[in-house]
């Protein structure tokens, strides 16, 4: 068994080195040049459209099955979770504060690949025999050759048992803190996620509608508090992650230091895994969305990674690093930077508070975890869909009892195993991206022309 983790352990850090940053970092910069940086040249108009229609209702006009602003949260619940709160903290103890400056860059240049993801998914999207739009890369993957689309299923199929199973095993724990037993624990767990996503894409955009803009403020409101604690230190602060960035930072405290190549290269893993962007599993989400254009809900992509990356993860860093919760953990405990500059500055609550919001966050994220896995199985075996809720359930309770621990070492793996192909499709099928991009900026909404 050993040997296996070993072997398992060694092929996941040499994947998500160096070949994934290619792919995911110098793959969004391809794409960015390729559509003309447009989520640059055109920011102020992305952002004025999505935050001034963030609870519109679409007219009757609109295409599709919920709204754009609900579809848009239905994808985000998946990215938004204990990343946002833990891998922040790990960026920082590992790349030192420096890694947030290069996490906003990636972040920024991944939001094409998030974009086209969900432009082209809207294209190839079906409506399915319950009058609900389906979609997603298995969908416009299958339109370059149909093997391509369900090679894609496949593969991200069998990486939701893992990845699922990981989310349910982040908060198992939860219930010894507040004394209910594991097992009782595991099944009101269980009972919560039948009852929500049995009730299918509408009921699931309902709770994230309910669920993630509550967390999100409420998570918004603490992190602002600790920095007017410790507003004094905000400038340093500011000044210290663009100085770290390119020079690296020296031994502090707990931290072990870090040189610039460790800054960049946490700064970029942190912003290609915050967002989700390159994987594709955002477009499943969009493709139910109500709109005119695929553009229309392709911007709200962009938004996304506004604030997942830009907006929750630079809140947590600045939180940590204000706090000076990254000098005073042992850079082993990286992970629980987060937790600890949350303790130190609101106490009892804080701690509480935190482990609230990141049991939310991931229960939002099992939810639409199942509703893709659904819609995997929905592709792969016409009609049986309605398997993978059970399926899926059942390896939650797995790993809320810690019982799939080695196959919770073959997710990261998995996940290269989605993003290589769907980042292949996204550059054959670039034409048709870059002519919907096109249409969209000139012709439906805005008046510059991407050249």
């Amino acid at each position: 068994m050993d040997s296996v983790l070993l072997t398992v352990n060694a092929i996941s850090s040499w994947l998500w080195g160096l070949p994934m940053l290619i792919i995911l970092a110098g793959g969004s910069i391809a794409m960015t040049i390729y559509l003309g940086f447009f989520q640059f040249r055109y920011f102020p108009s992305i952002m004025k459209y999505t935050f001034a229609n963030l609870f519109e209702k679409p007219k009757n006009n609109f295409i599709g099955t919920i709204s754009g602003f609900k579809a848009m949260l239905t994808a985000l619940a998946v990215t938004l979770g204990s990343g946002n709160i833990v891998g922040v903290g790990v960026a920082i103890g590992l790349g030192g504060p420096g890694a947030i400056f290069w996490m906003w860059v990636c972040g920024m240049f991944a939001s094409s690949f998030k974009y086209a993801e969900i432009v082209i998914g809207m294209k190839y999207r079906v409506l399915d025999e319950k009058g609900v739009y389906v979609g997603g890369p298995m969908y416009y993957l299958g339109s370059i050759a149909p093997w391509f689309g369900k090679l894609y299923a496949l593969i991200f199929m069998l990486e939701l048992i893992p990845s699922v199973a990981n989310q349910a095993a982040g908060i198992s724990d939860m219930g010894t803190v507040i004394g209910v037993p594991k097992p009782v624990f595991a099944f009101i767990i269980a009972v919560i996620i039948i009852l929500i996503v049995h009730g299918g894409v509408r009921r699931i955009a309902d709770v994230m509608n309910a669920v993630i803009p509550s967390m999100t403020i409420l998570y918004f409101i603490a992190v602002i508090i600790i920095v007017i604690m410790n507003i004094k230190a905000v400038p340093s602060v500011i000044g210290l992650i663009f100085t770290s960035a390119f020079t690296g930072t020296a031994a502090v405290g707990g931290f072990a230091g870090a040189v610039f190549s460790q800054g960049l290269r946490w700064g970029l893993a942190r912003g290609v895994s915050s967002n989700d962007a390159g994987t594709g599993q955002s477009s499943i989400g969009h493709s139910s969305a109500l709109i005119k254009h695929p553009g229309e809900q392709g911007i709200w992509g962009v938004f996304e990674v506004v604030l997942d990356t830009l907006i929750i993860c630079s809140l947590t860093a600045v939180a940590i690093l204000v706090t000076d919760a990254w000098k005073t953990t042992d850079s082993q405990l990286a992970s629980t930077l987060a937790g600890v500059a949350f303790k130190q500055s609101l106490g009892v609550f804080g701690g509480v508070l935190i482990n609230i919001i990141t049991f939310l966050f991931s229960m939002t994220t099992i939810i639409v975890i199942i509703y893709y896995g659904e819609r995997l199985v929905e592709y792969l075996f016409k009609g049986k869909g309605y398997i993978a809720k059970y399926v899926y359930t059942f390896f939650v309770i797995l790993g809320a009892f810690n019982a799939v621990n080695l196959l919770i070492h073959f997710v990261d793996i998995f996940y290269a195993g989605i993003i290589i192909p769907n980042v292949i499709g996204l550059f054959i099928l670039r034409k048709e991206i870059k002519s919907i991009t096109i249409d969209y900026f000139t012709k439906y909404r805005f008046d510059k022309k991407i050249d």
